[in-house]
Parts: C-alpha cells; structure tokens; sequence
C-alpha cells in the first residue's frame, strides 16, 4: 500500500509540473500586427517587440540604402513598400488573463528617425479571454 502511495505522489507531482509549464505558456498578453502592401500580408508577432536586436528586420527596401542605426539595442520592424502603395494596418490584442487588460495603444509612422503621421491613438480594453482590434 505504501509503494503505491509513493507511486501516486510522484505521479501528481509530475502532472502538477506538467500543468504549470502549460498554463505559462498560455496565459498572457499577446499582440499581433498584420500588415499589407500590395499583394503581400506580414504577421508580426508578439516576441519581435521583446527582441534585443533588430536580427528580425528584413534587407532595407533599396539595396544602396544603409540599415538605419539602431540605438540602445532596440529596433523597428522593416518591410519593403513603395510610397505610392496603400498599407494597411491591423493590430490584435489577444486577452489571455483573468482580468480585463487595459492600455493606450499608439502608432505612427516614421521616415529617416523623424516622425510622419500618428495612426491611431486610443485606449483599449479587452475583457478576459477575449480578443480585441
């Protein structure tokens, strides 16, 4: 009786760890941009806000343009446009807490380390296990 015991603690131990690394990796805040040009859509995921340096930049738009400086280590998120084509924008929050998930969202655009146009800029709030745009 004892041996099955122990057989039954290390078993629930081993589930409870099993369960812990399963809600961590599902319980959060994530944030989705979905971009298009032309013909082309790019999904920009939450860890490409969370990266150090800028590895996740494609090549600059016109081969003899320089990648622009990156300063403090953080970068921002290249892709290839013409000016004259429309881009579209649309930015997912994706609620997975047990709250309601409040914040400002703002965004711009910049050319050559000077700000263009403000996008958008409002708050947001997202109820729990929820999705919002």
């Amino acid at each position: 009786m004892r041996r099955n015991l122990f057989l039954y603690l290390a078993l629930a131990c081993f589930v409870g760890l099993i369960a812990i690394f399963v809600v961590d990796g599902y319980l959060g805040i994530y944030d989705t941009v979905y971009i298009t040009t032309g013909e082309q859509s790019w999904k920009v995921e939450a860890d490409v806000w969370q990266r150090q340096y800028p590895t996740y930049a494609p090549v600059p738009i016109y081969e003899d343009e320089e990648p622009m400086p990156v300063e403090g280590g953080k970068g921002a998120y290249y892709m290839p446009a013409n000016r004259e084509e429309k881009i579209s924008f649309r930015y997912e929050v994706d609620n997975r807490l047990f709250s309601t998930y409040k914040a400002d969202i703002k965004a711009s655009v910049w050319h050559s380390q000077q700000k263009v146009r403000d996008l958008i800029s409002q708050p947001i709030s997202i109820a729990a296990f929820d999705k919002g745009q």
